[in-house]
């Protein structure tokens, strides 16, 4: 059982995570889920197959390659404009799509089509974009005031996927190569898969 503080939940552990919800399995498709190891060590995991893993991946160490994407990307031109999307998504259009969506991948209940995979990621796109009422709580500093750096790393995980939403595709996580370090730059490079609009 894991022990946590007064003020630490399993819930906002695997919360805390940046992929939360939003990181695709690289081999399947399907959104990965996160767990809590242990105090503070949450894994993204991949279970479609039922009798192996697809994939585990500690969090720590792909949030923060992840980080550095996002904040190399924040100080290229285009960036601002992403950001500062002035039209909120049609909510109700957006969990009808959902909803269609899911149903359609419920039926491939096998899910080892590649119509699975894209429906999967399609999913992860609409519920991406139901995230956009966030955006426009994103900070002004985000967008060119204040350093990058500070401005990513003072708002709170909710607001970090809005805007990493708004800047990427979702992220698509591959194994760690059998003999490898998790956190050696060239495994994150090749295993961390991210897509800028």
């Amino acid at each position: 059982m894991v022990q946590l503080g007064p003020n630490r939940t399993p819930d906002r552990e695997l919360a805390a995570a940046l992929l939360t919800g939003w990181a695709v399995c690289g081999y399947c498709g399907r959104v990965v889920q996160s767990e809590l190891l242990s105090t503070g060590q949450v894994a993204y995991r991949c279970d479609a197959d039922r009798r192996r893993p697809h994939l585990v991946r500690t969090a720590a160490p792909v949030d923060a390659w992840v980080r550095l994407l996002v904040l190399d990307r924040l100080e290229r031109p285009g960036a601002p404009e992403l950001l500062a999307d002035p039209e909120l998504a049609d909510l109700d259009e957006l969990r009808t799509r959902s909803v269609a969506v899911g149903t359609r991948l419920a039926r491939d209940a096998a899910g080892r089509s590649r119509l699975a995979g894209e429906l999967a990621g399609e999913l992860a796109g609409v519920e991406a974009e139901m995230t956009s009422p966030a955006r426009r709580e994103l900070p002004a500093s985000l967008t060119g005031a204040d350093p990058v750096e500070l401005a990513w790393d003072r708002l709170d995980t909710d607001h970090q996927r809005a805007a990493l939403a708004a800047l990427a595709e979702p992220v698509a996580l591959h194994p760690v190569p059998p003999g490898r370090c998790a956190c050696d730059p060239d495994v994150l490079r090749g295993t961390i898969v991210l897509g800028w609009r």
